[in-house]
């Protein structure tokens, strides 16, 4: 009797053991699930992010795509456009920096019926002698110059107060006294606007130190205008 006593201790004693380990293994296989599962949010996020910091340095604007880039400290908005040749084949691209995000500047107001320039004539931009002392007054004159350099209009400075030209070794030139050319005027006002004076002259306004996004307002202008030729 003492025999089948011990016998059925040691099989009770057998049976919680087992169910021990399948108490263990349970908890070591939710414990498992919970990891895994952790560690695949984990890295989800991670590839969410990388593909959203991706997307947001790149976007389209009017049709132009853009990458937002930095060089140092300074952040930059590289625009990619296309080039075609006579049957409308896109050749290759060339790449223009703004230093302004576009989808900002874009609400800046344009008046303008036709935008042309005269084929085969110097491009005239006239600056106002106040433009000297404001901030990014230089950065804006060398970024535009450099803009329509790429559009091969050959631009070149002048300025549209007389007593401030005959101090300098640039020309006066306003729309009135160069009719023959294409002139684009750039003057303080109270207001930041692009407007067109006449078939060949247009003037860029701008208020306070916003001389720059001006005339990156203009250069998306011309751009957007550039790209209808790939809208159906």
């Amino acid at each position: 009797m003492a025999k089948k006593k011990e016998n059925k201790v040691k099989k009770l004693e057998s049976k919680e053991e087992y169910t021990d380990i399948i108490l263990m293994l349970k908890k070591i296989d939710k414990s498992y699930w919970i990891t895994a599962a952790i560690i695949i949010v984990i890295v989800a996020a991670f590839i969410a992010g990388f593909f959203y910091m991706k997307n947001a340095n790149t976007f389209v604007y009017e049709g132009i795509n853009f990458n937002k880039t930095m060089q140092g400290q300074i952040i930059y908005y590289v625009a990619n456009v296309p080039l075609i040749d006579k049957s409308g084949n896109i050749v290759s691209y060339i790449t223009i920096d703004f230093r302004n995000d576009p989808r900002k500047i874009g609400g800046i107001k344009v008046e303008f019926e036709n935008l042309a320039f005269i084929k085969n004539k110097q491009v005239f931009v006239s600056y106002e002698s106040s433009n000297k002392s404001l901030e990014d007054g230089n950065l804006a004159a060398a970024s535009f110059g450099r803009f329509l350099g790429t559009l091969g209009l050959n631009p070149k400075g002048a300025m549209s107060d007389s007593s401030y030209s005959n101090n300098t070794n640039l020309l006066y030139v306003t729309c009135e006294n160069t009719p023959n050319n294409t002139v684009i005027m750039i003057k303080l006002g109270e207001e930041t606007r692009i407007k067109q004076v006449s078939l060949n002259c247009y003037e860029i306004i701008f208020k306070d130190d916003e001389i720059l996004k001006a005339t990156e307002r203009f250069q998306l202008m011309i751009l957007e205008e550039y790209m209808k030729n790939f809208r159906v």
